[in-house]
């Protein structure tokens, strides 16, 4: 059985209430802090000098990945909330530290709206690379994001390459803060 199925699952059985009792819980316990970015712009070694940081629990797309249903996200947006209820912060509630960091470029492309609408107020790094040295990183992996008809024609999906952007600026906390890369 899959997420959605799981997710289903815990819902019959009336576990949802308890699962937002559990994240207002992490929410007022932790502080969450979350990347917004493309693909190959310095993630890992983000989360490399995190993991230096006393008190930090820092992940690079780290289990439950976002990337599982990061497509299945975008087509039904109700599905991130039943994962960051039923998967990813019960995951997070099990690491002691009081600072969870993940540096998962697919956060933005579907997940940031949800965790806002459950009342977390996450801080965010906005990581950013010259389009140019992304796309010529992707082609020394032979990784390129879109499906498997493009993939072997070389042709990048566009709406892979960018997050989707923030719904509402206000709603982030002043001290979130933005790193660049030449």
């Amino acid at each position: 059985m899959g997420y959605h199925g799981r997710f289903l699952g815990q819902k019959a059985l009336g576990q949802t209430n308890c699962a937002e009792e559990l994240a207002q819980g992490v929410f007022e316990a932790k502080s969450l802090i979350f990347c917004l970015t493309n693909g190959r712009t310095g993630t890992r070694s983000l989360t490399s000098l995190f993991d230096c940081v006393p008190h930090v629990h820092a992940a690079h797309e780290e289990k439950p990945s976002f990337h599982l249903l990061m497509r299945w996200v975008q087509r039904n947006p109700a599905l991130a909330r039943d994962f960051w209820l039923f998967a990813k912060i019960p995951a997070i509630s099990d690491h002691p530290q009081p600072v969870h960091v993940d540096t998962s470029h697919v956060f933005g492309k579907g997940f940031l709206e949800p965790l806002l609408d459950l009342g977390a107020r996450p801080k965010l790094i906005i990581l950013t690379r010259n389009t140019r040295l992304i796309a010529k990183s992707m082609l020394a992996l032979n990784d390129f994001p879109a499906a498997p008809s493009a993939r072997s024609s070389g042709t990048f999906h566009q709406a892979t390459l960018s997050f989707t952007g923030c719904p509402n600026p206000t709603a982030f906390p002043t001290t979130s803060f933005a790193i660049g890369t030449p």
